[in-house]
């Protein structure tokens, strides 16, 4: 890699570190493109030299917390054998992270419905979703599920979980469920 190219890199990462910082703390809407760049030191032409629109700087920089979080998510989870616990724990932490980030959520949920559908098959989620098949196999061994085909599992689990969360942003209601019963109602219809 020359070092042009090292600069460049540096650059485009440096826009997504204080891009979401922007879209954390204003929200999708009211984040300004001008403000990042200024904040960056950049010209809002150079933002557009890397991102296509507002839309690709925003999943530049939701992928970059999705990484971040998924590191953060098997730290939390590294001392826990139960996978069923390991599966609870991963309710929690997402359950907190969308407790964190509610406006922003809600506001995309009712600007773009599909944004989080086009996401979900995103290379950020591959790690997620790898772990979380992992997860599975891993109760396989304890108490058999009905389909061996864990990653699909895994992306099922995904939605479901997701489904609630997205009902009570939609509803505008506060994010209340117990991530025991979502993983006990999932492996209700999952377990053998």
């Amino acid at each position: 890699m020359s070092v042009k190219q090292k600069i460049q890199d540096l650059k485009k990462d440096h826009i997504i570190d204080i891009s979401v910082n922007h879209f954390m703390n204003n929200g999708y809407e009211k984040t300004k493109m001008n403000e990042v760049a200024k904040e960056a030191e950049v010209s809002i032409g150079t933002i557009y030299d890397f991102f296509e629109n507002k839309e690709g700087v925003f999943k530049a920089a939701l992928f970059k917390m999705i990484d971040v979080s998924h590191n953060v998510l098997v730290g939390m989870i590294k001392e826990i054998n139960d996978p069923r616990e390991k599966l609870i724990k991963q309710v929690e932490y997402k359950l907190e992270q969308m407790r964190c980030h509610k406006d922003t959520v809600s506001e995309l949920l009712n600007s773009t419905p599909w944004f989080f559908s086009k996401l979900a098959m995103s290379d950020p989620f591959e790690k997620i979703i790898n772990e979380t098949s992992s997860y599975f196999q891993e109760l396989d061994k304890i108490q058999p599920l009905r389909n061996k085909n864990f990653k699909q599992i895994a992306m099922n689990f995904k939605f479901f979980t997701e489904s609630y969360l997205m009902l009570s942003i939609k509803e505008s209601k506060d994010i209340d469920v117990d991530p025991q019963s979502i993983v006990d109602e999932f492996l209700y219809g999952a377990v053998k």
